[in-house]
């Protein structure tokens, strides 16, 4: 049984990206990218309407808490700010490695990225491995001490960022950088399993939301911060040592976080 079915989604979304070059450049080949887009697009409100009248919950009302004669709801949890920094933090690392790698290997490299198209999607697989098997890690290596393996994930990451940055070799960059997605996914998505653990039922939307709120920040900023850099610097190298305080940056945020689960 699995602990954590919000890491098989989490999971999914690393395997989507892994899959999309292989789905959308056909399509692009035969309707253009603008007939691309559209396809798509109506992909998604196919899902929207299927999920709107099958899946979503219908007139379900989440109970507040039972203190005898009185009901309550549950007070806001502010631990989630600590996870959302986390989660920005890994996320500026995939967001800015997503945008700007293949340009990196193509512009400083010189490395013709037909010549390796099948190595592109590495990383994203490893991540969704990561993803999936991060619930049981947490279960069955560090529970109650679930907070540290957020940390060592950030710290691992963080040495294999620096690797990727010192690597003379292509072999070399891309082994640290799917070593470094692999690593980061798990700290990510026992984010996700450590807060579900953690706060109170009733504000387990809005307390996710404050968490994604984070990785939605980053997409945003992360491939403009990247681009800045590199155009003021001249240099790929002050983008890798950027990820890697990224990285640095969830490991002090994952220390602040306090285990002990809501009333």
């Amino acid at each position: 049984m699995v602990k954590h079915p919000r890491l098989v989604a989490i999971s999914s979304n690393y395997i989507g990206n892994a899959l999309a070059p292989f789905i959308v450049a056909p399509l692009i080949a035969l309707l253009s990218w603008r007939g691309a887009f559209h396809v798509v697009g109506v992909l998604g409100l196919v899902y929207l309407a299927f999920y709107y009248f099958f899946e979503r919950p219908l007139n379900r009302e989440i109970p507040d808490y039972d203190t005898g004669n009185q009901k309550v709801k549950g007070k806001f949890d502010w631990r989630v700010l600590s996870f959302s920094v986390v989660v920005f933090g890994f996320s500026v690392i995939t967001k800015g490695l997503d945008t700007w790698m293949p340009t990196y290997l193509l512009q400083a490299r010189h490395i013709n990225l037909k010549g390796i198209a099948w190595l592109v999607p590495l990383p994203s697989i490893t991540a969704g491995i990561g993803s999936f098997i991060a619930g049981f890690i947490m279960v069955k290596f560090f529970t109650g001490h679930e907070k540290w393996l957020i940390s060592l994930s950030a710290l691992v990451t963080m040495v294999f960022m620096y690797g990727m940055f010192h690597s003379l070799s292509l072999t070399g960059v891309i082994t640290f950088e799917v070593l470094a997605y692999f690593t980061k996914s798990i700290g990510f998505a026992a984010s996700y399993a450590f807060v579900a653990q953690l706060v109170a039922k009733t504000n387990y939307g809005a307390s996710i939301g404050v968490v994604n709120f984070g990785g939605q920040l980053a997409g945003f900023l992360a491939p403009i911060l990247i681009g800045l850099v590199i155009q003021g610097t001249h240099s790929y190298t002050a983008a890798f040592l950027v990820l890697t305080f990224f990285a640095l940056l969830a490991f002090v945020a994952s220390l602040t976080i306090h285990g002990k689960k809501a009333n």
